[in-house]
């Protein structure tokens, strides 16, 4: 069974991790990773046409040698911290993980952050909340499972989704077949419903 919602431990680490919004016809869309770049401008393109504004959630160490992070900016998208390498928080001692998240922020200063994998301890979420709003999710794509079509990645998202949800795509090598067909899937599906997408906030 595919874990669709991040596990219910984040919500004793904190009660201000963000897990989704209270709108009644809202939805918010993020992407992760940012590690594929052509995907990523293909992804900001397709936004453009629907003139949805998102939210990108880079590695770090891809923004420094690529400026994406100025793309993503140029076109009003909203940008946060999902640390400079990628980090598994449960491997990392919280000094290296703090140190490697406020090297993200050299690059670009956000006020918001996601933990890679979805995993950080609590040691690790109360010093990043000292300079981010930590933002998870309600709904997970599994674009990057390879396992699952295309159909089956926009199904999980569909049958998922709720007025406020954040949903999490990811713009990697990985998610490049599911992404391509899922998203705009995802976006005529609501569009049609009559929702509304936004940025995290």
């Amino acid at each position: 069974m595919k874990i669709i919602k991040p596990p219910k431990i984040f919500q004793y680490i904190s009660k201000n991790v963000i897990f989704n919004y209270n709108s009644q016809d809202t939805i918010y869309l993020t992407f992760d990773d940012c590690s594929d770049i052509d995907l990523t401008l293909d992804v900001i393109d397709l936004l453009e046409k629907y003139k949805i504004k998102a939210s990108f959630f880079p590695i770090g160490e891809y923004l420094e040698y690529t400026q994406l992070h100025k793309e993503i900016q140029k076109h009003s998208h909203v940008i946060g911290n999902h640390t400079y390498s990628h980090l598994n928080g449960l491997r990392t001692s919280v000094e290296e993980y703090y140190s490697d998240a406020m090297r993200f922020n050299r690059i670009v200063e956000t006020i918001f952050f996601r933990p890679p994998y979805g995993k950080m301890t609590p040691k690790q979420a109360n010093l990043i909340q000292k300079n981010f709003k930590v933002i998870m999710w309600s709904v997970m794509s599994y674009d990057f499972d390879r396992k699952i079509s295309p159909q089956q990645c926009f199904d999980i998202v569909k049958r998922k989704t709720k007025p406020g949800s954040i949903i999490v795509f990811h713009t990697n090598e990985k998610a490049r077949k599911n992404i391509l067909y899922a998203l705009p899937a995802t976006i005529d599906f609501f569009l049609k419903k009559s929702y509304k997408f936004d940025v995290i906030k």
